[in-house]
């Protein structure tokens, strides 16, 4: 899991335009909706889905009594004896837990699961049993270990989740908001059961051929400046090689700098310098790998407007829509040729 950052996250442009992209979806999302928080490591799918839960739901203190509007699962992988176990870790923000026993701390409480038929139970028996509108799961792709032999379960465990499952067809009983690597988005291109309800928000890294983002990410090393305690300008001054180490992703730009403070702490010295950040470089496998899943990503989200599908249902139905929703004696029909009668 990602450790909590020892700052208040910065509010830079993409995350205030995607958080509204994302807040407008979970609001009008329907029961059994998924919003997928999706985007390379590092781009800040995190930081997204905490801000996103305080929008929705807010405080947990300021609830009404008994009222819990979101569950917060986050999904890990654990080796064990030679073997990958899945663990979900349940964030009850305080609040009581009867269905997982504290293990970890007064605010977490965690259950270790081995099988996926027993995690999509457990989301779905939390779902179930508190009556709330939100499901909120981090780190998605953990959903089951990454095999290839394996990838029709997790499809099936998100539509179970969904409630769009061909051996549980009903309808889904909570919004579904799920974060997690871009990978997961290969797998509901050309499933129609789930294409058709689901909302991609989608979170690019800065990029250095634009200029705004160029504006953007001189602002953010300004912020980075104040908070790690460098002069003015000193991390501006090597711009280049601090883009290129953290791939225009604000969370790999953060780890950099705590790598940097933590060989200055080690080593003893009064204040950070450009070569402490030196020393925090990312080794050159890494930095390959990250300029691959960055092009993947692109790559993946070129091919459809997945962001525009929040945007049409903010104008609202089409006609087409519309004419599907009139009910007859029988309940809903399909559109068909006495729509059209006397239309002009």
């Amino acid at each position: 899991m990602n450790d909590a950052l020892p700052f208040e996250p910065f509010k830079h442009s993409r995350f205030e335009d995607t958080i509204g992209l994302a807040h407008a979806a979970a609001v009008m999302a329907r029961p059994g909706d998924v919003i997928l928080i999706v985007g390379p490591s590092g781009v800040g799918k995190t930081v997204l889905l905490d801000a996103l839960m305080d929008r929705l739901v807010g405080e947990p203190e300021l609830w009404p009594p008994g009222d819990r509007p979101m569950v917060r699962v986050d999904l890990d992988v654990i080796e064990s004896g030679g073997l990958m176990k899945a663990v979900a870790y349940e964030y009850n923000r305080a609040l009581s837990n009867p269905f997982m026993t504290p293990e970890l701390d007064p605010l977490a409480s965690v259950r270790k699961i081995n099988t996926e038929t027993a995690l999509r139970a457990s989301a779905r028996s939390l779902a179930h049993a508190r009556g709330v509108r939100y499901l909120a799961m981090d780190e998605i792709n953990h959903i089951q270990p990454s095999r290839p032999a394996t990838a029709s379960n997790r499809l099936d465990s998100l539509k179970m989740l969904a409630g769009s499952n061909n051996k549980n067809p009903k309808k889904g009983d909570v919004v579904l908001i799920l974060a997690g690597h871009y990978s997961v988005l290969d797998l509901l291109r050309f499933n129609r059961q789930l294409h058709r309800r689901i909302f991609v928000i989608a979170i690019h890294p800065y990029s250095d051929l634009s200029r705004s983002d160029v504006l953007e990410w001189e602002r953010i090393l300004v912020w980075a400046e104040g908070v790690f305690g460098f002069e003015s300008g000193m991390l501006r001054s090597i711009n280049d090689l601090i883009f290129e180490a953290s791939f225009g992703c604000i969370g790999h730009l953060t780890r950099r700098l705590e790598f940097a403070e933590a060989i200055r702490t080690s080593r003893g010295d009064d204040r950070l310098t450009l070569e402490h950040v030196a020393m925090a470089a990312p080794f050159a496998s890494f930095m390959e790998d990250m300029k691959d899943e960055i092009h993947g990503f692109s790559q993946l989200t070129a091919t459809s407007d997945w962001g525009g599908r929040v945007i049409a249902r903010m104008q609202g139905p089409t006609k087409a829509e519309a004419r599907k929703e009139k009910r007859g004696r029988r309940g809903r029909r399909k559109v068909g040729a006495r729509d059209n009668v006397g239309a002009k």
